[in-house]
């Protein structure tokens, strides 16, 4: 279970599928999180697989998509 603090309000600024796998890009300027941190979105776990000063990106599975509201996601949804 999520226990951690929201720290930041991000937007999807991208949200590609490939090869069953969902690539997502969550703008958050001033948000900084070190590539393979857990992040909390929107209380989804997922893990940061690029970052910057803008913000970060993370990749979806399948299973996480059928078993979260993720599949719902797309470019300019607002999450925390």
């Amino acid at each position: 279970m999520f226990t951690g603090l929201v720290t930041a309000i991000g937007t999807l600024s991208r949200v590609d599928t490939e090869q069953g796998n969902t690539h997502i890009r969550i703008a958050a300027t001033g948000f900084a999180c070190p590539v393979g941190a857990s992040i909390a979105v929107s209380g989804i776990c997922l893990t940061a697989t690029a970052s910057d000063a803008e913000g970060f990106s993370a990749t979806l599975s399948p299973e996480t998509l059928a078993r979260t509201v993720a599949s719902y996601w797309r470019a300019g949804d607002r999450v925390n």
